[in-house]
């Protein structure tokens, strides 16, 4: 509960966030697998689907969290900053690495 709690609560400061730098970047919060898999045809905690501009987040997932919510924004931000698949994902390893420094260093407050 606790976990999907935080996930939610991390949606909603995406939201706002978004809603001033990414207005058409969308956000779908998935409560069960089955309902995740239908949309993405994936499995797992989170995607960014760059073909719908869309955020997916399966709160089913043992994974899903606050964590997978900041990751999955990071993706419509590097891609619109850039508009280039290949180089987005080169910017993406780079953040990633970024992020986990910030969220272990948080977790240490």
């Amino acid at each position: 509960k606790r976990r999907k709690r935080k996930a939610l609560d991390a949606v909603s400061n995406i939201l706002n966030f978004k809603s001033n730098i990414l207005p058409d970047t969308k956000v779908k919060v998935h409560e069960t697998d089955e309902s995740y898999k239908a949309a993405t045809g994936l499995e797992g905690p989170g995607v960014y689907a760059i073909g719908t501009n869309t955020i997916h987040i399966n709160l089913a997932h043992e994974e899903a969290g606050d964590e997978t919510v900041y990751h999955e924004m990071i993706h419509p931000i590097i891609y619109s900053a850039v508009k280039n698949q290949q180089r987005h994902a080169s910017l993406h390893r780079g953040w990633l690495r970024v992020l986990s420094v910030l969220l272990a260093e948080t977790r240490q407050l």
